[in-house]
This record gives C-alpha cells, structure tokens and sequence, in this order.
C-alpha cells in the first residue's frame, strides 16, 4: 500500500501538447521543474502528462526561499539519486522519499553521482583554494590584492558506510597558468570565486576502470 502526497500549489499545471503512441517508451517521465515559484522540484507523469510522483524529502528548507532538489540518476534498485545544490549535498532516497544514504556533511557534492559496480558511489566535489590573481584587463582594479579564491574539481569514491576510498583532485594535475581568461574576468567582479575548471559530469567504463571527466 502507498499513497501520494497532494499536489503543491506552486507545481505549474502541465499539459502535453503531443502524443506518438508509436515512439513513445512505456512507463514514466521524470521531469525536473525549475520555476521562480519552485527553484527546482522533481516530478514522474505519465503520457497524460497526470502527476503520479513527487520528490518529497524531509527538511527541505536549509535557508530562505532557496529549494532545489533535482533527480540525477535513477539506480537499478529503484532508488533515486537527488542533488540538493542549496546545501551541496547528494542523498541516495527510496520511491516513497525515505534517504538511505547521503554524502558527508563537510563534502560539497554537485552536479553528478554514479553507483559503480561494486557498490561503491562515485561524484563530483567542489574544492576551494587561493592562488594568484594573473595579470589580466582587471589588474588595475585589483592592485594591491594578491589571491584570489579558486574553484576546482574532485573525484571521489566512497563505500556504503561513507568512507572515502579514493580521491582524484583537478588542482593536482592542472597548473594555474591554465585558465579561461574570460570566465576569470567575469567571475572576479560577480562572486567570491573563480569557477576554474568547472566539471558537470562523470562517467565510469567497467571495462577498463577509466573514469571520464
């Protein structure tokens, strides 16, 4: 026996606007809503476009207005992985919304999570670091100031009980005088960090145990 939680007010009322009865897959949709109302809510319809499923996770709010759960994968168990970007963290959560497993609290996990084959959880982390500010169009804008805060990249793997098995850092195998100048003008003057080497993705080959970046 399960049941579903109502409809919250700010889900915009869908509709679907074409129907292949002969390309379409059976089964679910899984939609990820982003909307100023929402800021992000993960939902299952079926090819009525009908809401039959909402990510529901417990203490949802973690500051303000700002809550945004996302779906990121779907495992072979039937659990979900959900990215919650607000508190950069990563739960592995069951069909009726009960977390089974989350990254630590000191890890800022973001936009990718995988279940390798031996059980393992394998995502992308953010890591902060001051390096130097280059020589650039904002350099008179900035005399006096010598660091700046970088954002990179790591790889990590963990087991069921959270422990860090192994770990792949961007700032170990990329020198600084590397960097998009570009993004580093924009970032200087709009946030606290430059976004340096910026990764949205992982994927894992089985068949040679080679991790792609």
């Amino acid at each position: 026996f399960f049941n579903i939680i109502s409809i919250p007010e700010i889900i915009p009322d869908l509709t679907v606007n074409l129907y292949n009865p002969n390309r379409y897959m059976e089964g679910l949709t899984l939609l990820n809503i982003h909307t100023p109302q929402t800021q992000g809510q993960s939902i299952a319809v079926d090819k009525e476009g009908t809401i039959v499923w909402i990510l529901s996770v417990p203490n949802p709010i973690i500051s303000g207005n700002y809550n945004r759960f996302e779906v990121l994968n779907i495992l072979p168990n039937g659990n979900f992985f959900v990215l919650h970007s607000s508190d950069d963290k990563i739960y592995e959560i069951t069909l009726d919304n009960q977390i089974v497993w989350e990254t630590p609290d000191e890890i800022k996990a973001h936009h990718d999570f995988l279940l390798m084959p031996n059980g393992n959880y394998l995502g992308l982390a953010k890591t902060y670091e001051f390096g130097n500010i280059p020589n650039g169009p904002w350099s008179n804008d900035f005399e006096g100031f010598d660091s700046f805060l970088w954002r990179s990249d790591e790889i990590i793997e963990w087991d069921r009980d959270g422990n860090e098995i192994w770990k792949w850092k961007a700032s170990d195998y990329f020198n600084m005088v590397d960097y998009d100048s570009g993004r580093f003008s924009y970032d200087i003057y709009t946030q606290y960090y430059f976004d340096w080497t910026h990764s949205n993705a992982i994927y894992y080959n089985p068949l040679d145990q080679s991790i792609y970046l």
